[in-house]
């Protein structure tokens, strides 16, 4: 799934990859989980434009990521994970 701010592609056993669009260099995120109902359900902290994120195996169904960093970047995605 994907949206202008945020890329995702979720492999197996929970692992999910994901991309910030237009990352300039090496900045700092922060990416949130959160469950439809509102819960964090895990948070993963990187550099760069890319990161590999190991979710807890027992999420699945929707998803909503909230990626911040630097530069005031912040964007939101949904995926739905199996």
């Amino acid at each position: 799934d994907s949206n202008d701010g945020v890329t995702l592609f979720q492999a197996q056993n929970g692992v999910v990859f994901l991309t910030v669009n237009g990352a300039e260099g090496l900045g700092n995120y922060r990416a949130s989980f959160y469950d439809m109902t509102g819960n964090l359900c895990g948070q993963h902290i990187f550099n760069g434009a890319t990161t590999a994120v190991n979710l807890p195996v027992d999420l699945s169904g929707v998803v909503v990521v909230v990626v911040e960093g630097d530069y005031n970047f912040r964007a939101t995605a949904k995926a739905i994970l199996r």
